[in-house]
């Protein structure tokens, strides 16, 4: 049980049920996307429908229900409506390159789960931000590389989810503008992504169908990664800065209407007014 008070995102038993759905919705969408090509066009007007109620399901996600029951339906709608048959689901996921993908990307999601519930994010959220009279740009930069290397072995979707709340709650701590942190994680998390095979389900299919040792898929993608990653940090130090510019710039004062009359001075009463007769009075 999940005590109450206790976060859901925190259990490991919610996290592992989270991946273990998430791996078999793959199956189920990959089995749909196998036999697209070739269906009837009822089928394929069943599949795109699923398709469409899917990406909405992942843009909207319901509440108390999650992404990836989510999409464990619409797989299973899939079947139900026709779009992809039961053999052919289990013709997809029974090869031996489905396996291997979808068992990798389970375990990666398994390991971010527990890694998350452990605190390390947390760790690392205040490793990156530092102390709080260093450098914005370092801090973005930090997390520029962090988000990178993190990806890398944990895949682009486990290191955005747990690392996103703690750079934007140092952020806030520090007062600097949010928005180029996120930028820093979304894209760095993905161009770091490319240089292993397990950073992100599209790698894992192109290792698995390609056969490329795990070291020479790294050795062909590392040096395109340095220099995408250099292009995007050059990029979001302008955004920082531009963002700290607009923050910092004070805003004019709000001019008086023209043809408005000026206000003409109160005249002064009570004390005001014995206050100038009372040197009078003494001279």
């Amino acid at each position: 049980r999940i005590k109450r008070g206790s976060s859901r995102r925190s259990c490991p038993r919610v996290g592992f049920v989270r991946a273990f759905l998430s791996s078999a919705a793959m199956a189920a969408s990959a089995a749909a996307g196998a036999v697209a090509a070739v269906a009837a066009p009822g089928r394929v007007a069943a599949g795109v429908a699923v398709y469409l109620l899917a990406w909405a399901t992942m843009a909207l996600e319901p509440p108390r229900v999650g992404r990836p029951a989510c999409m464990l339906l619409c797989a299973a709608l899939a079947v139900v409506t026709g779009a992809v048959t039961a053999e052919e689901a289990k013709a997809e996921v029974g090869r031996s390159e489905s396996i291997d993908t979808l068992a990798l990307l389970f375990s990666m999601m398994v390991i971010g789960v527990f890694v998350n519930s452990a605190g390390l994010a947390t760790s690392i959220g205040k490793i990156l931000s530092g102390r709080r009279a260093s450098s914005p740009t370092l801090f973005l930069l930090r997390t520029v590389l962090a988000s990178a290397i993190l990806s890398a072995f944990l895949t682009n979707d486990v290191t955005c989810i747990f690392l996103t709340p703690v750079v934007v709650r140092a952020s806030l701590e520090r007062s600097l503008p949010t928005v180029p942190f996120v930028l820093a994680i979304a894209t760095a998390s993905n161009i770091g992504s490319a240089c292993t095979p397990i950073g992100n389900p599209q790698n894992m299919i192109v290792r698995a169908l390609s056969g490329q040792p795990f070291s020479s898929f790294v050795a062909r993608l590392l040096l395109p990664t340095v220099v995408a990653l250099a292009i995007d940090a050059a990029a979001l130090v302008v955004v920082l800065r531009l963002c700290m510019r607009r923050a910092i710039t004070p805003e004019a004062p709000p001019r008086d209407p023209p043809g408005d009359p000026a206000p003409a001075p109160a005249a002064p009463t009570g004390d005001c007014e014995a206050g100038v007769r009372l040197p009078a009075l003494l001279g």
